[in-house]
């Protein structure tokens, strides 16, 4: 057996990273020698692994779910490989596998961790690693098994840019689903419309409110964004970021509506609270910042589109933007 088949270079946990991310020697990269395969198991040429942000988290010292990835073992991922030496009749020289093989070359393993691809010719092998694999599964059976949503349902996705989250979104689509996609920032949200071929997408500041406040917020999005144009889905997210971080900041509230439709005249968005409320005429005279009133006025004037506020003190508030019909039919006949 030739040096080259023996050898292995493998990706090794060297310390706890610190912060979200990886920094210079977190990792190490060691060579060392494969082992001769037992019986029942098998030696794997790793041709794809994955990398996944799940994969960062593993490296904590305690993370969720599962035991950390002990320090100086390879880290660990999902693969695909063709096994190079066999004692295990099931998987013969040659067959391509997938299992958790690995940041390495090479790996010997029993053949039970490892499983036959099936027949997929007209897809590349990375397929197996992420529609075909862990990732595609997860977004099928929680959509199509557990959330069930019905033809003519309007479907929210939250991470709908994400890879478990894109899935889940173009499934709803072929279910017949009206879907929105909920992403972080303009950029994702319209590669979510204009490549996934979503009905509409809003930026997480929702989401984010959420986790920050603990907020009750409801979504009732009714409208598509494609008869929107760039700038005009950027001032919509721009505009909802802002009114709900001014719940947030000022309103003492307990439940928000997001909220958008479509009618003869107007797409419209109106994001309610059911906070303290104020006087707005006695607050816009005050300041240009206050409550960014002043902005969201900014914003909705680079579209020619209306924008109004309505609260009184103890009466919640309301904040609405309306793009006018022939704003939009320009869009569309620009785009």
């Amino acid at each position: 057996m030739s040096d080259e088949l023996n050898s292995t270079r493998q990706v090794l946990l060297a310390k706890r990273p610190r912060g979200r991310g990886i920094a210079p020697g977190d990792l190490e990269i060691a060579e060392t020698t494969c082992l001769e395969p037992d019986e029942g198991q098998v030696r794997v040429r790793v041709i794809y692994i994955s990398i996944d942000p799940a994969i960062r988290l593993w490296m904590n010292e305690k993370p969720p779910v599962i035991q950390p990835v002990p320090l100086g073992h390879v880290v660990p991922s999902m693969g695909v490989g063709v096994v190079e030496t066999s004692r295990d009749s099931s998987l013969p020289v040659g067959t391509l596998v997938h299992g958790f093989l690995g940041w390495q070359t090479r790996v010997t393993c029993k053949a039970s961790d490892v499983s036959m691809l099936p027949p997929a010719p007209s897809l590349p092998l990375t397929a197996h690693l992420s529609l075909l694999g862990p990732i595609g599964l997860t977004a099928y059976f929680g959509l199509v098994d557990l959330a069930r949503p019905r033809p003519q349902e309007t479907l929210v996705v939250s991470g709908a840019a994400g890879a478990v989250g894109s899935l889940a979104a173009q499934i709803g689509k072929i279910q017949g689903c009206r879907v929105i996609g909920i992403a972080g920032g303009p950029e994702k949200c319209r590669y979510l419309v204009d490549e996934l071929g979503l009905d509409g997408a809003i930026e997480d500041s929702v989401d984010r409110l959420r986790r920050l406040t603990g907020l009750t917020i409801t979504t009732q999005l009714d409208a598509p964004t494609d008869t929107l144009d760039d700038q005009q889905r950027t001032v919509v997210l721009r505009v909802t970021q802002e009114a709900l971080q001014n719940v947030r900041k000022h309103a003492e509230a307990s439940m928000v509506v997001v909220s958008t439709a479509l009618d003869d005249d107007d797409w419209s968005l109106e994001v309610r609270d059911d906070g303290r409320g104020f006087e707005v005429e006695a607050v816009a005279a005050r300041s240009r910042r206050n409550f960014g009133l002043q902005f969201m006025h900014e914003r909705a004037a680079l579209i020619d589109a209306r924008f109004d506020v309505r609260s009184r003190p103890d009466g919640g508030t309301v904040v609405r933007l309306a793009i006018p019909r022939g704003a939009q039919a320009g869009a569309k006949e620009n785009g």
